[in-house]
């Protein structure tokens, strides 16, 4: 706060920051201090329904999944599908990025059958205006549908 003084959006973003680089060095255990001291910021300043506040949940879920505690990561990951649905700045392939982590998970833990439901309730729901997907959108449920197929071993 010496620096960024009050400005609590400001703090928030450079926390953020450090815990990636925390992230990045696999000090998870200080990621998710840093993580969680800027979702406190960010639900006091902004609100649940934000972009940030969202790409700060994605990155606890990543700390969880990357920690190993999946049953956490797909709570975090749930909880983002639902903010999802009624935030409108959130791209069409974040949507899908988080469900080929969720995927990603199911298949870890064996429920290849949740994976499946999964991925068909969220494709169903990702179709653009014009009923089209973006290129985007189609890489990353070809990888999805590949990780469904072909589960690594």
């Amino acid at each position: 706060r010496f620096v960024f003084g009050n400005d609590d959006n400001k703090v928030a973003k450079e926390l953020f920051h450090l815990g990636k680089v925390y992230e990045m060095k696999g000090e998870y255990d200080e990621a998710m201090h840093v993580y969680e001291e800027t979702l406190r910021i960010e639900r006091l300043t902004l609100g649940m329904n934000r972009r940030e506040t969202v790409m700060t949940l994605f990155e606890i879920g990543q700390v969880y999944q990357n920690k190993g505690y999946h049953n956490k990561a797909l709570m975090i990951y749930h909880d983002i599908l639902s903010i999802v649905k009624v935030v409108n700045d959130i791209e069409e392939s974040s949507l899908v990025f988080i469900l080929g982590e969720m995927v990603t998970i199911y298949i870890d833990i064996g429920n290849t059958e949740a994976a499946v439901k999964l991925y068909n309730e969220v494709t169903s729901t990702i179709e653009l205006e014009n009923g089209n997907y973006t290129m985007n959108d189609i890489v990353g449920l070809a990888q999805i549908e590949d990780l469904l197929v072909n589960p690594p071993a």
